[in-house]
């Protein structure tokens, strides 16, 4: 096990097992699995050179809902201290490693909770650089995550219009097993859905729908291009 995992652990000892009300306790298990989160979150905050308050509160915020209970915050607050010298100083951990770990001993639920965690902490500071959204879409390979899945979790969490550098296949959810008319078929169901935002209320939806738009209409063309070719 990675130095920083152990010092994770042995720091967060005592944090594992929620005894309030409703919660019953932890296994194991499930303590090993929220430490691993953890890091990952980590990961995902420094993966572009840089760690920022709001993304460092977010993983803060998530620990504190998922493995603290305590009103002694002592241990919690060396763990959290610790791991980011450890990541600031340029160190790095076993992703894939730490992934088929988890894909082992946790639920296909959690492992959505933590992608999900990892995507608030890469949009936490407004933007999502190219270094962050390629740590995301590893991340969904090696927890063996539905795709269709994970680009519907990108739409909220990680929208393209904070996107550094969009990656459209992914955010569309398109497979390279896909033949061209099944990437033709679901690229027009993708622009009707995002052509019937581009006139919401909310200005940030109407921003979000009109790049996608533009993402699926090059795609769209490219598809049509294959297609005319072939016939």
């Amino acid at each position: 096990m990675h130095r920083i995992l152990e010092i994770i652990s042995d720091l967060f000892v005592g944090w594992f097992y929620k005894k309030t009300a409703g919660y019953g306790a932890l296994t194991d298990d499930d303590a090993r699995i929220n430490n691993l989160a953890v890091a990952l979150g980590f990961a995902a905050s420094a993966c572009d050179g840089q760690m920022s308050e709001e993304e460092i509160h977010t993983i803060e915020s998530w620990a504190k809902t998922n493995i603290t209970t305590s009103n002694d915050t002592r241990n919690f607050h060396k763990a959290m201290t610790a791991t980011k010298a450890f990541f600031h100083a340029g160190n790095n951990i076993d992703c894939s490693g730490i992934c088929r770990e988890i894909t082992v001993k946790s639920p296909l639920a959690h492992r959505y909770r933590i992608i999900e965690l990892c995507m608030k902490v890469v949009s936490a500071d407004g933007i999502a650089k190219a270094s962050e959204l390629e740590f995301l879409r590893n991340l969904f390979i090696w927890l063996e995550l539905n795709h269709t899945t994970v680009a519907m979790m990108m739409e909220t969490f990680v929208p393209v219009n904070i996107q550094e550098t969009p990656d459209a296949e992914f955010i569309l959810g398109l497979d390279e097993s896909m033949s061209e008319q099944d990437r033709y078929e679901k690229l027009n169901r993708e622009y009707k859905k995002w052509n019937g935002r581009v006139t919401n209320n909310d200005n940030s939806i109407r921003i979000q729908a009109k790049k996608m738009i533009e993402l699926i209409s090059l795609l769209r063309n490219n598809s049509t291009a294959n297609i005319a070719q072939r016939i």
